[in-house]
């Protein structure tokens, strides 16, 4: 692909700084810049040229390393390897997947609690005129699905409470702690009988 300094910046990830430094070690362009000519690069060849560069750093880094110390660098690394694994096993860490899979789960039950906000919050708000009283009803609630899920330690399935899902978990304290409000006709509130 053919791109210009700012493209290729972009393409690499790169500060304009770093595009600069790169040509005066010898990065290959296709055209050079001037006054109103922008400088023209194929990012296959600055792409092999990167690794050239990386690949005799690595062999720079290498060469005054004796075979001690390359073999006690291999042992580290090893041990490093293993380490992991191990963490992995006892699940001190997570991988990538079990990460994103985690937080989906962790957003789905924010969701769901979320959304049942509206309908805990219909029985309560019947027959309130004020606004105050409203909002009021209204934080109380937000406030209540905040705390439950604060409440989760964090790995799927092993809430604090008895592992219901955030939108159930906790439904029947909620309800023992809602105030019975009367509706417009004096009567009790929508749900507010036995339960």
């Amino acid at each position: 692909m053919k791109v210009n300094r700012a493209g290729l910046a972009d393409c690499f990830g790169v500060s304009l700084p770093t595009v600069d430094a790169w040509l005066r070690k010898g990065m290959p362009f296709e055209r050079r810049g001037a006054r109103g000519v922008d400088w023209q690069f194929d990012t296959a060849d600055v792409a092999k040229w990167r690794e050239e560069q990386v690949q005799a750093a690595v062999d720079d880094a290498l060469k005054d390393l004796s075979i001690d110390q390359l073999q006690k660098r291999k042992l580290m690394a090893e041990t490093s390897i293993l380490e992991r694994r191990d963490r992995l096993e006892a699940k001190e860490i997570f991988e990538g997947s079990d990460v994103e899979r985690l937080i989906a789960e962790a957003v789905g039950k924010c969701r769901t609690r979320f959304l049942a906000i509206p309908t805990d919050a219909a029985d309560l708000l019947v027959g309130m005129t004020s606004a105050a009283e409203v909002r009021a009803v209204l934080d109380r609630l937000v406030l209540d699905a905040l705390a439950e899920l604060a409440a989760m330690d964090g790995i799927a399935g092993t809430d604090q409470d008895d592992g219901d899902d955030g939108a159930e978990a906790g439904g029947d304290d909620r309800e023992a702690e809602r105030p019975k409000t009367g509706n417009r006709t004096g009567g009790p509130a929508k749900g507010g009988g036995k339960r």
